[in-house]
């Protein structure tokens, strides 16, 4: 089975236990969204809150992925804005999707994907001791997660059952069995990890998946590569090495002992960076960050890339300058500048939203300089 679900017992009493549990999930998320979701995340939400039904960790032949639980879906559902996703996307042929996110250590991370496999035609009937229990893998499109943490490149893998054990318990690895996969980092040391989505072979067309994800202190930022994180400063040491245009984790509160530039940065969640009057910090490259971090001070954050750039989370800030003639975009949470917006080349668009306010003895401003917002 996929789910187990309470009742005296059978499929009579199961099965509308759990049709009636997805209607219910249905119109909590379309009364949340205007929307219904995709089969595919429901299947996904459903084997990403089951409680454990067997003796082990992860799935079973005999329990599937476990007890259904729907408050803790619904639960999930309703709190999307917080630590936990739903993401209904698509995979071309021959790319690789990845979601930045960051947790606190406090709480497993935990990933399920599902998606609707294409139609196949069934494996030939021999009418023997050989149709009984066919293990003959028949996925079309079979892709593939993983969640690796980007301070030291550790990999973790879904579960996975052997068939021929049936009664052994899951361990993890390569799934190339199922439809849907499940990972679950038990104890994450606090940090920035990547959700990675591919695929094997050849898709025979571009394949809608459903991501669920749990355990996140926000983030889940879709990017189409991963920032090679070259320094990372933890708050107590500070090299001037850092500001000659790395990659960065910034994961403590920085003062900028004068001009610095980074290319892609990552600032972990309450984080000030104070930039001191007259100085700069550029940013050259992409950056993921979070509606808490602060950049403090009365000198400039400049955003000035060579290729298109995207800031994918949020913060705060006095005054900005915009300058990519490439274009840039804000996504996720607010970007707030309370004193003075330079737009000198370019467009700057949000996907998320920019919050222009006045600080105490100011007005707040948008100048387009030569850029656009």
């Amino acid at each position: 089975p996929d789910f187990v679900a309470p009742g005296p017992g059978g499929t009579s009493y199961a099965a509308p236990n759990v049709s009636g549990a997805i209607l219910l999930l249905q119109e909590i998320n379309f009364n949340q969204t205007g929307s219904f979701l995709k089969a595919a995340s429901i299947k996904a939400l459903l084997a990403h809150t089951a409680y454990e039904a067997g003796t082990n960790a992860g799935p079973d032949y005999k329990h599937g992925w476990g007890l259904i639980n729907p408050k803790g879906a619904a639960d999930l559902i309703l709190d999307q804005s917080g630590t936990q996703r739903i993401n209904e996307e698509a995979l071309a042929n021959g790319e690789t999707d990845y979601y930045l996110v960051y947790s606190d250590g406090t709480a497993p991370l935990t990933a399920t994907i599902n998606w609707l496999d294409p139609a196949i035609l069934p494996v030939s009937r021999a009418y023997d001791a050989s149709d009984l229990n066919n293990s003959t893998s028949r996925l079309v499109n079979d892709l593939d997660m993983r969640v690796v943490s980007l301070a030291d490149v550790v990999q973790a893998s879904p579960y996975i059952l052997d068939p021929t054990n049936p009664d052994n318990a899951a361990t993890t690895g390569d799934n190339f069995r199922d439809n849907i996969e499940k990972i679950e980092w038990t104890n994450p040391t606090a940090g920035w990890y990547a959700i990675r989505v591919s695929h094997k072979g050849t898709l025979s067309a571009s394949q809608d998946y459903s991501l669920v994800i749990s355990g996140v202190s926000q983030g889940a930022c879709a990017v189409e590569a991963l920032p090679t994180i070259q320094n990372t400063y933890d708050g107590t040491v500070w090299s001037t090495a850092f500001s000659n245009g790395q990659s960065v984790s910034v994961e403590g509160n920085l003062t900028l002992t004068g001009d610095a530039s980074f290319a892609d940065v990552l600032f972990s969640s309450g984080v000030t960076v104070t930039i001191p009057t007259s100085n700069t910090l550029t940013i050259t490259g992409n950056v993921w960050s979070f509606a808490d971090v602060t950049f403090a001070g009365d000198g400039i954050l400049r955003i000035a890339g060579t290729s298109s750039q995207n800031w994918c989370g949020g913060g705060n800030a006095a005054v900005v300058e915009f300058d990519n003639s490439t274009g840039a975009t804000l996504g996720g949470a607010p970007l707030a500048i309370s004193d003075y917006l330079d737009a000198q080349a370019g467009t700057l668009s949000a996907n998320g939203s920019l919050l222009l306010s006045s600080s105490a003895g100011n007005y707040a401003q948008i100048h387009e300089s030569g850029g656009q917002v």
